[in-house]
């Protein structure tokens, strides 16, 4: 695969984000353009960008956390990040990306472009569908927990329901949260766009709401199967699935003339539903105890 990478200064505009409590004298991370997609790599201290619900909105007291994709050796912080968290924040809710620390890559972008060659050819060579990622994503989860505890921190408890989107390693990052979390988890909904969406051996009295989102076209993980509806259902849980006709692996909020360009929409409304069907179980277990 041909990769063409371009390094750029930080965009302006672009939040700083609040560190999340971690540190390290390792090299700063880079910004680049990679094939046209405005991406961050080498990120080592994680960061919580906020975009609150924006003036004039019907204002939902729910927070949703967003995390890009990118192999874990970049992070897609425009399309699968912050385009999403300033619609999210149109819609009153209060939106944060989480910009999470990924794995080390070669400083020098001749070099990053080698890497990456190698890695997406690693992860292709299976059948079509079926790629293994096994993506070291323990930093990252440690990050989203943190961001958890920080979100909670700042909302009271009429503010009290957190969502996570993540996207292709986002979604792996979810996943893990939630088998190191079972209980103790603290979100209300899990987003999984284009993520593995396999069996999970997980066992607890209370999962977070699911919505899942696949292209039949994905090269990576459509043909892997989606076990893990069999997961929820096993815990007496509806998820929500969508698996679409067209669009790929990547497509995050653009409009492509795809049938997966109707995901947004669709998860805007489920979370309309899943929140109503919370406060109704929420009211239901004060009113019994």
């Amino acid at each position: 695969m041909n990769f063409d990478a371009v390094e750029i200064n930080r965009p302006r505009g672009m939040p700083q984000g609040m560190p999340l409590g971690n540190a390290s004298n390792e090299l700063p991370e880079q910004w680049l353009h990679l094939n046209s997609d405005l991406v961050v790599r080498n990120v080592r201290v994680a960061k919580l960008m906020s975009f609150p619900a924006a003036a004039g909105s019907e204002v939902k007291n729910e927070s949703i956390i967003i995390a890009p994709g990118g192999g874990m050796m970049v992070m897609a912080i425009a399309h699968e990040g912050v385009s999403l968290a300033e619609k999210f924040s149109a819609l009153g809710y209060d939106a944060y990306v989480l910009q999470y620390r990924l794995n080390f890559t070669p400083h020098d972008n001749d070099e990053f472009k080698k890497h990456c060659s190698n890695f997406y050819s690693k992860l292709l060579k299976d059948d079509f569908g079926n790629a293994n990622a096994d993506l070291d994503v323990q930093d990252a989860v440690e990050d989203l927990k943190e961001a958890v505890s920080t979100i909670k921190s700042h909302i009271s408890k009429a503010h009290a329901s957190i969502h996570f989107l993540g996207f292709s390693a986002g979604a792996l990052i979810g996943r893990q949260y939630i088998s190191e979390n079972p209980i103790d988890h603290d979100l209300c909904s899990l987003g999984l766009i284009y993520g593995d969406l396999t069996t999970m051996n997980i066992h607890s009295p209370r999962l977070p709401h699911l919505f899942g989102v696949m292209a039949s076209d994905d090269p990576l993980f459509s043909r892997k199967g989606v076990g893990i509806i069999q997961t929820w259902h096993e815990h007496q849980l509806d998820p929500e699935l969508h698996f679409f006709r067209n669009g790929g692996h990547g497509f995050g909020d653009r409009t492509n003339g795809n049938t997966s360009d109707a995901w947004l929409n669709l998860y805007t409304e489920w979370l309309k539903n899943v929140t109503t069907v919370t406060s109704k179980e929420s009211h239901a277990i004060k009113t019994t105890s």
